[in-house]
């Protein structure tokens, strides 16, 4: 018999200021200030701080691993070790506004000999399960290739 599924409600405020210029500073309560700034690419950007461009990215890509993290405990599949590359493409598109167009992520995953299985399993259920990503109306890509390693971490064929 299945549990029926309770109401989860939670927040996450934020705040911006903007600084002057082309930076502003992103706040939660209890956490690091981050200096956001308009990327170098854009008109009047800066380099050497996160874009909101970029922030979004990583926000895919880590929603991501946490979420494969999370589904690897919870069906017991060896998740051993997981790196996340992730590009967000933008273009203008047929309204002439320029946007995202995809965000594409490579998962390089690595489990135990004989737990690939489990782990592309759970894989696939992170891609079905990951919040950041149903967020959003630009497609998100995701390419997953498992890796046998044995406990002393060597990869096997």
């Amino acid at each position: 018999m299945q549990r029926p599924r309770r109401s989860l409600k939670v927040q996450f405020p934020v705040s911006v200021r903007w600084r002057g210029g082309r930076l502003a500073w992103a706040d939660a309560r209890g956490k690091h200030v981050l200096e956001v700034a308009t990327p170098p690419g854009f008109p009047g950007g800066l380099a050497g701080y996160w874009s909101p461009e970029e922030m979004l990215v990583a926000s895919v890509a880590s929603c991501f691993a946490l979420t494969l993290a999370s589904v690897a405990e919870s069906q017991k599949a060896p998740l051993v070790d997981a790196t996340l590359t992730a590009k967000g493409c933008m273009a203008r598109g047929e309204d002439g506004r320029f946007g995202f167009t995809v965000i594409a992520l490579h998962a390089a995953l690595e489990s135990t000999p004989g737990g690939e299985d489990a782990v592309r399993a759970a894989a696939r259920e992170a891609e079905e399960r990951c919040v950041v990503n149903h967020a959003l109306a630009v497609p998100v890509q995701i390419d997953v290739d498992v890796s046998a390693v044995s406990p002393a971490g060597v990869r096997s064929a």
